[in-house]
């Protein structure tokens, strides 16, 4: 009955900031997980390891939450934070309705870096393959909207910090 929208995405960022000041801020997963548009929930489930729960999504009838979680790698010499989805018992009992996978790759020059965020998100959808041509088009959109706004938030947070720091220094 169910069926899967995918949804891929592969946006670049700049930040006029150095990478190492970038990356730090991008490899604090709680505190920018906050800055996700619906996040009802964050929880650390192991070391690196995070369950993510999103508000529901939806309208007319047709809605759902995204449940989902990532192990997270850092490598701070690459300038890449890399997430794969994860399966284990706390999350078959949680009921985990979406995979994401992805990174950002964070590179620098002169004092400015260049954050190329990409991502493959595949949600399941508990709807009957009837509504598919209807519903897989507004999930798409959904999450498309959900990952601008979570960009800019991410964008914005981060320059209003920097002016903070600047302000003090």
């Amino acid at each position: 009955m169910a069926f899967n929208v995918q949804i891929d995405v592969d946006k670049t960022l700049i930040f006029k900031a150095p990478a190492d000041v970038v990356f730090a801020q991008l490899a604090n997963v709680p505190d920018t997980a906050g800055l996700f548009p619906k996040l009802a929930s964050i929880e650390q489930l192991e070391e690196k390891t995070y369950q993510w729960k999103i508000k529901e999504i939806g309208q007319g009838g047709y809605s759902f939450s995204a449940i989902y979680s990532n192990l997270y790698k850092m490598d701070e010499t690459g300038g890449v934070i890399s997430w794969v989805s994860v399966e284990s018992d706390a999350t078959k009992a949680s009921k985990e309705n979406t995979t994401i996978d992805g990174s950002w790759v964070i590179k620098e020059s002169d004092g400015v870096s260049s954050v190329r965020f990409q991502s493959k998100i595949v949600v399941q959808l508990p709807f009957s393959k009837m509504v598919k041509m209807i519903v897989k088009p507004f999930v798409q959109l959904e999450f498309d909207r959900l990952v601008e706004r979570y960009l800019d938030n991410i964008q914005n947070h981060f320059v209003s910090e920097r002016e903070l720091v600047v302000t003090l220094s």
